[in-house]
């Protein structure tokens, strides 16, 4: 039997069970506490008073619950910011050569990458101590909304549509799919092992302390690739990169190691995995930047393209873990080795072998899909976690820890993910995006700025606080392909140099000899441009922003509006430039 329960401070009406009568209730609308009773009539008096909010309309609370998750979202970036380290003379100089941006959150304090992928994979935390105040109201109308979504037809339509159609795109089916290797090939384990190497986090600390470098080797290292360092910096590297040898010569073996694969343990609740193994990859992919610094400041342009290689093999080790984060991973320590492999070139002149051993490796990678698997992997990463938190029933207290929401904003949430057709339109988004990623790749843009366009403000809220917004995806898998594609280019480039003594006088000239087929500008479909600098060419992509800005590159903000994406190349004469 059922009985109404009315809110003595708003008038509120509930619908109760009558095994209720007796018990406290909290009044969702006023947040008042009182007694349920045939007859209401006592109010708590000695409970603690709570934020009151007025009485709304269903558009007022659909308005003021998207207010509360654009001030989550908000906080949420804030918090993100807060716990990146803060040296303004420092980081912003190296951030995007020496990975910096993803490598000082693992080697300051060791697990600040566990804190990054917990807030962006939905990680549970300990629930806090004031969970007897939500009553069996909270937790029967939560009961209500999972059963609406276990029968929602729409969502049984889409999710049998898509197993016919694409079987295999849950999360443990993407799992199944990744590549097993033997130990002899596979590169995470002596990751893993030099990662150990390097010891605990005040061993590793010096690491860190490279960042304190004169600025104008900064400078050098970022804007001008060809010039030296000072002694003192060189001084600091050596004497730092003696601490770790044990480590670095671990690591160095990753050259000859194109593939591997990380073993993830998946929590029983998907919203709890972490990806803890990922620490590993920024780490030594640092070790082996610092490393190559050295080897191509002394001349030893083979043992510096071994290092970049390294670190191109540490981002293919990431391999296709079916987490958004991982893809991230893989794209960034992918373009840090690329800019090792840009100074490695201006500070010598690595072998044709060698060059053409990377091209191939980069040639491998450009083939790979990496905005169709990150939309695939965001679709089942982001439905399995949903789904765990849509049944737990401490939704408000985990989505407080997650987000470090106040108590409204955390309902807010909760709302919103109680829809009944959050799951489906979740899925319907999802699927929109992998046949975008399906689309040629000039057509994309267009594709993908109307499908921001479709979300609504609560929608397009949802889509920051869980993922990232269509167009930010896009722009990131274009821009590793966009730079992958100039690296190749401009190695065909160095070798034509080689044989011919002079740069091609066109693209063409590379083809068939040092390219099968000319690399294309993901983001407009066509042939990418040569533009000249001083002493040399760079060869460029326009850009998410389609504008040609004559190949300006900013490599501490390479997605800058009114840059270009590009790769340099020094005439022999203007290499090795003096320190100053």
């Amino acid at each position: 039997m059922e009985i109404k329960a009315v809110c003595p401070t708003c008038a509120n009406v509930y619908q109760i069970s009558e095994n209720l009568i007796g018990k406290k209730i909290r009044c969702k609308n006023c947040q008042a506490v009182f007694v349920a009773e045939l007859n209401p009539k006592v109010k708590i008096e000695d409970e603690e008073p709570v934020d009151v909010e007025p009485e709304e309309t269903k558009n007022e609370r659909l308005s003021n619950d998207a207010a509360r998750l654009r001030m989550a979202h908000k906080k949420k970036m804030q918090k993100q910011n807060l716990n990146k380290p803060k040296s303004p003379a420092m980081i912003p100089a190296i951030s995007y050569f020496l990975g910096v941006i993803f490598t000082c959150i693992v080697l300051v304090g060791g697990g600040g990458t566990l804190w990054f992928i917990a807030k962006n994979q939905i990680k549970n935390q300990p629930a806090d101590a004031d969970g007897q105040l939500n009553t069996e109201l909270d937790q029967t109308e939560s009961t209500k909304n999972q059963a609406a979504n276990v029968s929602d037809p729409e969502l049984e339509k889409i999710i049998a549509e898509l197993d016919q159609k694409e079987p295999g795109w849950r999360i443990e089916e993407l799992e199944a799919k990744r590549k097993v290797l033997t130990p002899e090939e596979n590169s995470a384990l002596v990751i893993s092992e030099s990662y150990k190497l390097l010891g605990n986090f005040e061993q590793r600390k010096p690491l860190w302390e490279l960042g304190k470098l004169p600025d104008l080797d900064m400078v050098a290292i970022k804007s001008s690739p060809q010039q030296l360092l000072t002694p003192p910096s060189i001084n600091l590297i050596k004497t730092t990169l003696g601490t770790f040898q044990p480590s670095l010569i671990e690591a160095r073996k990753v050259a000859k190691l194109p593939q591997g694969r990380f073993e993830i343990t998946y929590a029983p609740n998907i919203a709890n995995t972490i990806l803890t193994p990922l620490d590993a990859t920024g780490a030594i992919s640092h070790l082996l930047t610092i490393d190559g610094l050295i080897q191509a400041q002394d001349g030893k342009s083979q043992q510096a393209m071994e290092s970049a290689q390294a670190i191109f093999n540490i981002a293919r080790s990431v391999g296709e873990i079916p987490f958004p984060i991982s893809y991230q991973v893989r794209g960034r320590i992918c373009a840090q080795s690329i800019r090792m492999l840009e100074r490695t070139i201006a500070l010598g002149e690595p072998s044709k072998d060698s060059l053409s051993q990377f091209q191939s490796l980069l040639e491998n990678e450009a083939s790979f899909p990496m905005f169709l698997h990150i939309a695939k992997a965001n679709r089942a990463s982001n439905y399995a976690v949903l789904s765990s938190l849509k049944k737990d029933k401490d939704m408000i207290k985990n989505l407080k820890g997650i987000f470090d929401l106040k108590d409204d904003e955390a309902i807010a949430t909760k709302l919103v993910l109680e829809e009944p057709t959050i799951l489906s339109w979740l899925l319907k988004y999802s699927n929109s995006l992998v046949a975008i990623a399906n689309l040629p790749q000039q057509d994309q843009q267009k594709a993908v700025t109307e499908l921001a366009l479709k979300l609504n403000e609560k929608n397009m809220l949802f889509v920051k606080l869980f993922t990232s917004p269509p167009k930010k995806i896009w722009e990131t898998s274009h821009s590793n392909l966009a730079i992958l594609n100039c690296a190749i280019t401009s190695l065909a480039m160095e070798r034509y140099r080689i044989t011919n003594g002079k740069w091609p006088r066109k693209l063409d000239e590379l083809v068939p000899e040092y390219l099968a087929k000319l690399p294309t500008d993901p983001f407009n479909g066509e042939s990418l441009l040569v533009g000249t600098i001083p002493g040399g060419l760079v060869i460029y992509s326009v850009g998410p922003d389609l504008q040609d800005n004559n190949g300006l590159v900013d490599d501490l903000n390479p997605l800058k509006e009114g840059t270009d994406i590009g790769f340099r190349l020094w005439e022999v004469p203007m290499r090795r430039q003096p320190a100053k």
